[in-house]
């Protein structure tokens, strides 16, 4: 039996978060999507999200937290083959696709580790990036000229991004999901900390500590790069409200989801219509036994969310009027 890597947490977040945002991306766009991402072998986000998927790009590493070796055993990817395999004849997909080895060398080398190129032809709709280990903790990796590089999560994400922009292909619109653990450290990080622009909200996240303090640092992180990467892109971002929840033995995560379309700047940059200050000053998301709840926290002032229906928060957004729906 596969291992799961499932919570109740995280179950949540999948059925009551997420697939509505599939579902709302599907039905506005009348067809089934093409998911990106690391399923594990259990594939609880794929079971789950099967409705709306029709085609799969898996990435499994061998040994996970070492670095990829081919005397390594293979039998996770097969086992992962063979279940989506599965799928694939009992109809419920069309298509998938499993690279051998970690998300970043595959990506980033353009080959994996049985020298099986690494290709984007379509555009991805469903990108899930539930990491597991500290957004800005590299690997290393040999790349085609057989050089010892170094590569961070956020370089896959940005050249994800930058191979669906260059594809000539008509309504671009996407979701992004990423899932991180509560952990932080590297020069990156401290690029954004030390940004004078973010003074003010630094000053009141260092009035906390532990994982009140680090989860609020990492959702700045997180929406100042990323943001700076879907613009690069000619992608209009929007951001939705950030989870904190509880893993598997209690590990703390952070959650984002985000929805991308693609719009050609006339002039500057790609419109971007919310505000790193407003959302990194909105309460923090939890999960409960049945759905999701503002974290209220009397030594902080921040902006409550009172509306936690991701489609219609999106509906009635600056966003969805000004950018989705023109």
């Amino acid at each position: 039996m596969a291992v799961s890597f499932n919570s109740d947490a995280k179950s949540l977040i999948r059925r009551k978060w997420c697939k509505p945002l599939l579902k709302f991306l599907s039905k506005r766009l009348n067809k089934k999507l093409l998911y990106l991402g690391l399923p594990s072998v259990a594939m609880e986000d794929i079971e789950n999200w099967i409705e709306f998927i029709d085609e799969v790009i898996a990435f499994q590493c061998r040994e996970y937290g070492q670095p990829s070796d081919t005397s390594q055993s293979r039998n996770e990817i097969l086992k992962l083959e063979e279940k989506l395999n599965k799928y694939e004849r009992q109809g419920l997909l069309n298509s998938f696709t499993v690279y051998d080895g970690y998300i970043e060398e595959v990506v980033l080398r353009g080959v994996d580790n049985v020298s099986k190129e690494f290709s984007q032809m379509n555009t991805i709709r469903v990108y899930n990036l539930d990491f597991c280990n500290s957004i800005t903790s590299p690997i290393e990796f040999i790349d085609r000229n057989g050089n010892i590089k170094k590569a961070f999560k956020f370089q896959a994400v940005q050249k994800l991004l930058r191979l669906q922009s260059e594809l000539d292909k008509d309504q671009q619109e996407f979701v992004l999901f990423l899932t991180i653990h509560v952990s932080f450290k590297g020069q990156e990080l401290q690029k954004v900390v030390n940004n004078p622009d973010h003074k003010e909200l630094i000053e009141k996240y260092n009035m906390k500590k532990g994982v009140d303090k680090k989860a609020r640092i990492l959702r700045l992180f997180v929406v100042d790069v990323l943001q700076n990467y879907f613009q690069k892109s000619n992608f209009a971002p929007h951001f939705f409200p950030t989870v904190l929840y509880k893993g598997l033995k209690g590990t703390q995560l952070i959650h984002f989801a985000m929805l991308g379309i693609k719009k050609k700047p006339t002039t500057g940059q790609t419109l971007w219509l919310q505000n790193i200050g407003e959302l990194c000053n909105q309460r923090l998301i939890t999960t409960n036994k049945t759905g999701f709840e503002a974290i209220c926290d009397d030594t902080l002032i921040e902006s409550d969310i009172k509306n936690l229906n991701l489609v219609e928060l999106f509906s009635n957004s600056k966003t969805y009027e000004k950018i989705w729906q023109n």
